[in-house]
């Protein structure tokens, strides 16, 4: 009968701190997370392969929505500085999708895919269009982070691919518990 009493005693104790236990652990910064706009300046280097010498500096701007593990849009628009010319611009814009994995309060990695175009503001002719694969990292603290990646870039009915190196310093959005998501509904439970 003691021991009956003791067990049924320790498991009210148990039952009785649980909640307590499952509200220390929503403070802990493990439900903590990022969830808006990761956007900024890209620097970053491009070169193609089997063409020896054949590299330049790219700089340009970045944004993707970032949602951890929840795919996101992904943006870049870059141009190379040491090919202007007769008041040409080459640009080289980037669309996609991003899927970070982690939560942002750590570092995180950002695979990505998507279409690209290429070709020179002002000229109506030339260019090209293509794909890439590419992954990221981005290390945050605060408001600010850097982010390092490298994408594989294939234009269509071209030879050869191109890889860019990119740095990035980037704004990102603040630490908050995530926003609640939409419940799913099963027809027939309530």
């Amino acid at each position: 009968m003691v021991r009956a009493g003791r067990l049924t005693g320790t498991l009210f104790v148990l039952l009785l701190n649980l909640p307590v236990a499952r509200s220390a652990r929503a403070q802990s910064s493990a439900t903590i997370t990022r969830d808006g706009w990761v956007i900024g300046a890209l620097a970053g280097v491009i070169r193609i392969d089997d063409v020896p010498d054949a590299h330049a500096t790219a700089i340009g701007f970045g944004a993707t929505r970032f949602t951890p593990r929840r795919p996101g849009l992904d943006l870049a628009l870059v141009t190379i500085p040491s090919l202007f010319r007769d008041g040409q611009v080459p640009l080289h814009a980037r669309v996609g999708m991003a899927l970070p994995l982690g939560p942002g309060a750590t570092p995180v990695v950002v695979p990505n895919v998507g279409v690209d175009a290429a070709g020179l503001a002002g000229e109506t002719a030339g260019g090209w269009v293509g794909y890439h694969v590419g992954a990221r990292a981005l290390l945050a603290a605060r408001r600010l982070g850097i982010q390092a990646g490298v994408t594989w870039v294939r234009a269509v009915n071209a030879p050869n691919t191109l890889w860019l190196v990119e740095l990035g310093l980037m704004r990102v959005p603040a630490l908050r518990p995530p926003k609640p998501r939409p419940g799913m509904t099963v027809p027939g439970v309530f």
